[in-house]
């Protein structure tokens, strides 16, 4: 991501450039340690280059988000939270997610990811035995996907009895 923040500051053609790619990636597994001033600017950074991409309508094709909450800081979860609703106000239509859950918590997909409409294929796996915690009715928002990929994750029971009764009707 350093690089594209490089690289967006030549001139306002490579800024533009920058808006329009359709495929993301956000890994920050492969730079850690980091000292919590640069982490918040990196994650404003991030939240603040979503923000005008989807503020210029641009829409992103894939996402896929590689994340690590081992370790980091608790402010983290809202970032990328925030992240994620960003990529579904982008009309996201591949959502690949793959996160290090800390052991005593559970991973909470936003209500926004989970009512795109242009989400086609969403694919959780969690690391740590993760527990997923999808919001209330969340079921009823699956009809559109084409695809649902849960790997290594342990959602909450209510959600299991709510998707089994939407889809067995």
């Amino acid at each position: 991501m350093g690089e594209l923040a490089r690289f967006r500051l030549v001139s306002k053609r490579c800024k533009r450039l920058c808006f329009t790619i359709p495929h993301l990636t956000f890994d920050n597994r492969t730079r850690r340690p980091i000292d919590p001033d640069r982490q918040i600017q990196h994650n404003l950074f991030l939240n603040r280059w979503m923000d005008l991409r989807q503020d210029d309508g641009i829409k992103i094709s894939t996402l896929y988000l590689n994340w690590s909450f081992e370790g980091s800081y608790s402010y983290e979860e809202f970032y990328v939270g925030k992240l994620l609703s960003q990529a579904a106000g982008s009309e996201v239509e591949l959502l690949k997610i793959e996160v290090i859950t800390r052991s005593d918590t559970a991973f909470e997909l936003p209500v926004s990811v989970l009512k795109c409409e242009p989400l086609t294929i969403l694919m959780l796996i969690l690391t740590n035995q993760g527990i997923v915690r999808f919001p209330s009715l969340s079921s009823s928002y699956f009809y559109f996907l084409k695809q649902l990929k849960l790997e290594n994750v342990h959602p909450e029971y209510e959600f299991i009895r709510d998707l089994g009764s939407s889809f067995c009707k």
